[in-house]
């Protein structure tokens, strides 16, 4: 998979979401936080962004009350930007 650096993805550069996704990579699951902590955004913004993920397929709800990458959201993560 390719994606064109210059793309949005849930509002942010999609190189962003990217490295968000690549970082959140090693967990089984984690949280609001994780992603504020990431992004450098407010709770509210971390969570609109999570929610836009779930809605595109690449991340979904962890019985664990957080979200895992789905098999999109792991293309993404291997995704290439030339």
């Amino acid at each position: 998979m390719n994606i064109n650096p210059k793309d949005p993805l849930a509002g942010l550069p999609i190189l962003t979401v990217r490295r968000v996704l690549r970082a959140g990579y090693r967990y089984t699951t984690w949280f609001e936080g994780f992603v504020q902590d990431q992004c450098h955004v407010s709770r509210r913004r971390a969570r609109r962004i999570i929610e836009e993920l779930v809605a595109l397929g690449y991340v979904e709800p962890h019985p664990s009350g957080g979200w895992s990458l789905t098999a999109k959201g792991n293309m993404l993560v291997m995704a290439s930007a030339r």
